[in-house]
């Protein structure tokens, strides 16, 4: 009896593990990356290092919920993957993202490791540098080195494995730090995530319950890329969002667990916002209509199963946490991020909050006001109408049972 239960407490203890050194080292690097000098470059860690321990654990954490897989595997990967975040070294970094994927066991897998491995190895061979933080890195930012990390992100996705597509966006994001990219990237960054959006979205609208949170978690795989593809500090932090939430995502596969509807609709309004501030008007249409259909897929599950009330609930309560905890997460770890990523970014849209009032807004490239969205108010708005409703359908059921009473009398 005690074997199965040190099995089960030793990978999810592994997993905490890493989210505590994720929000030490969040923490540590918050004004500064972390570049001890007795590491020569070997350990090097910010911002961007931190966020991506974090979401290593917290989708390790939600995989071991709702899957029966090997959970030491989840946990090992998870670690493999943060380690590599956490080093300097380009070739450390692809060896590591190569290793922790052939645990899989799965080409597709390889496949997008390789992928990435070679993209950052063709940075580090074209540079000449082999250390991301070298100043001369950045001439390692060809078409070349671009396509493949992008190809592995989309292998990544269509391996369905979380731990390696935060792995794959955590390279994909470092390499702003090195140097801009080229235009023609960033159209096919905004065009295949636009795409993925829009396609993944009109899905969801007819998918079943069991298989919506795959879709739901395309959608948002969509608003990464084009977080990536708007080149700016807004778009940074809309994709980061995403990948935030998208371990309460993870957890609605469980039937019981609801879908996050409040988090997400926050998500869509961050990256149409984003998309007016870069004044890319047709992008913020169709991630519009991406977000109308989202919103019409959440709506027809939005009340959970009969019989699962504790878990609805508690799911229910973290994705009101994920909603408030939106400005919280912009104004003091997405602020810090862009920052430290600013080399990479265009001034085309900011997106900045005020924690403690709960206050989202969007600036463009003149430090002019776009758009706002009072988290707290359109929240406590919500709870509103929510106990309304109840109270509604409360009053309704009141009435159909006296009804029922009175009917054997008549």
């Amino acid at each position: 009896m005690t074997r199965p239960r040190f099995t089960s407490i030793v990978p999810v203890a592994g997993l905490i593990g890493l989210l505590l050194v994720g929000l030490m080292l969040a923490w540590l690097a918050h004004d500064r990356p972390l570049a001890p000098q007795v590491a020569h470059g070997w350990l090097r860690a910010d911002l961007l290092s931190a966020l991506t321990l974090l979401l290593l654990a917290g989708y390790g954490l939600a995989a071991v919920v709702v899957s029966q897989a090997d959970h030491w595997r989840i946990t090992v990967v998870a670690w493999c993957y943060g380690v590599a975040a956490l080093s300097g070294h380009l070739a450390l970094i692809a060896a590591l993202v190569i290793v922790g994927s052939a645990l899989a066991q799965r080409r597709l897998v390889f496949a997008s490791a390789l992928a990435i491995a070679g993209g950052l190895g063709l940075i580090a061979v074209t540079s000449g540098e082999w250390f991301y933080a070298a100043p001369g890195a950045g001439a390692g930012l060809v078409g070349g080195s671009l396509a493949l990390l992008l190809v592995g992100t989309g292998l990544a996705l269509r391996a369905q494995r979380q731990l390696l597509f935060v792995m794959a966006c955590y390279a994909l994001f470092r390499t702003f730090s090195l140097g801009p990219w080229t235009l023609q990237w960033l159209f096919v960054a905004l065009v295949a995530g636009t795409a993925l959006a829009l396609w993944a979205s009109w899905h969801a609208t007819v998918a079943p319950r069991a298989v919506l949170p795959g879709w739901v978690q395309l959608v948002m795989a969509g608003f990464v890329l084009v977080g990536a593809g708007l080149g700016a500090g807004a778009g940074v932090v809309v994709a980061w969002y995403a990948l935030l939430i998208g371990p309460l995502v993870l957890l609605a596969r469980c039937p019981s667990f609801p879908l996050p509807n409040w988090p997400l609709l926050v998500l869509v309004w961050m990256a149409v916002a984003a998309a007016v501030a870069g004044r890319v008007t047709v992008l913020a249409i169709l991630l519009g209509l991406s977000g109308f259909l989202l919103a019409l897929a959440l709506a027809r599950w939005a009340v959970p199963p009969l019989g699962s009330a504790p878990v609805g609930r508690a799911g229910q309560v973290l994705a009101l946490v994920g909603a408030a905890g939106a400005p919280l997460f912009v104004g003091t770890l997405a602020g810090p991020l862009v920052a430290q990523l600013q080399a990479g970014l265009s001034p085309y849209g900011e997106l900045v909050a005020s924690p403690w009032t709960g206050l989202l807004v969007v600036y463009n490239a003149e430090k002019e006001y776009v758009a706002s969205l009072p988290i707290f108010v359109l929240l406590a708005l919500g709870m509103v109408l929510a106990a309304a409703a109840w109270l509604i359908l409360r009053v309704i059921g009141m009435k159909r049972s006296a009804d029922t009473l009175k009917a054997p009398d008549q």
